[in-house]
């Protein structure tokens, strides 16, 4: 007997610029150091109760093989957790964070070639340019598709990740 995939208790999710700038002139002030996070959001929560829910998290470093151009599929219908694979049918997209390495040639991240699901809305793809590290975080406030299944008329359950063999990408996404 399988065992059951593992589901979110709570995820808290956090992106923060913390600038400190020192002024050139600042007659008066005793530090001339001035910082700057007035456009921080503050942490977001998510749990299965939570509008949008986190129900599923996938994490993964992958390597795209060979070495010329590559490209790897994700099933969403069975991506890996903690106690098994868990299917993404029926669920949301609610975080998706990519994050290169600085030798890594360009790499794009979208929907697959067959059953594409595509959260950021047809034949749309983000190209992350070559030595870019990261990470780019992209919440969907429940806005992206549903996941679907054969059977349901509108395949989407695939993404694609493509550029050169031997680029490292890490990949994290919630699902609810």
């Amino acid at each position: 007997m399988g065992s059951s995939p593992s589901q979110i208790y709570r995820a808290s999710v956090l992106s923060k610029l913390d600038i400190t700038e020192t002024l050139a002139d600042a007659p008066g002030m005793a530090d001339s150091r001035v910082t700057q996070d007035d456009l921080n959001p503050g942490a977001r929560a998510y749990s299965q109760t939570t509008t949008p829910p986190a129900k599923y998290y996938y994490a993964r470093e992958m390597t795209l093989a060979g070495s010329g151009l590559s490209s790897e599929e994700l099933d969403l219908a069975a991506l890996p957790s903690l106690q098994g694979d868990f299917d993404a049918t029926g669920l949301k997209l609610q975080v998706l964070r990519l994050q290169g390495e600085a030798g890594n040639d360009a790499i794009t991240f979208g929907g697959g070639d067959d059953d594409p699901y595509e959260p950021l809305g047809a034949g749309v793809a983000i190209e992350l340019p070559a030595g870019w590290v990261g990470p780019l975080q992209c919440e969907f406030n429940d806005a992206s598709p549903e996941v679907t299944s054969a059977g349901s008329g509108v395949n989407a359950s695939t993404l694609k990740i493509a550029g050169t063999g031997g680029d490292t990408i890490k990949v994290e996404m919630i699902f609810g």
